[in-house]
């Protein structure tokens, strides 16, 4: 596949996942007091996508232009370690030291257990 192909479909894929991430964000079922729900569903969820890219390339080979659109365009542009990280320093000058330690034990754990398990499927 072409280089400019390559950048396109991470261009597009990456556009897609934010607009994903965007639109969880403002999603009213997400809220619970100051912890950011939304934020953690949503790096789950780019684990989960990501697992399933890795997976699919272990089982079936790596397609380049699978990789570059779905797991670095998509799930790039989806995840988001930067609001990850800003909405802790929030949680922790606010005060929450519960909700920024809750929230970080949570979003390391199960990213990274969700990402394991996919990629472990039969």
């Amino acid at each position: 596949m072409e280089k400019s192909m390559t950048w396109l479909l991470v261009f597009v894929g990456g556009g897609i996942g934010s607009l994903m991430r965007f639109g969880l964000s403002k999603a009213n079922f997400l809220k619970f007091e100051n912890f950011p729900l939304a934020t953690l569903l949503t790096n789950i969820l780019a684990s989960v996508f990501l697992g399933l890219f890795v997976w699919l390339s272990l089982k079936f080979g790596k397609n380049e232009w699978y990789w570059s659109f779905f797991a670095v365009g998509i799930c790039g542009g989806f995840s988001t370690f930067s609001t990850f990280s800003m909405e802790n320093v929030e949680l922790i000058q606010g005060g929450n030291y519960l909700y920024a330690m809750g929230n970080i034990t949570a979003s390391l754990l199960l990213t990274g257990l969700t990402f394991f398990l996919i990629i472990k499927l039969p």
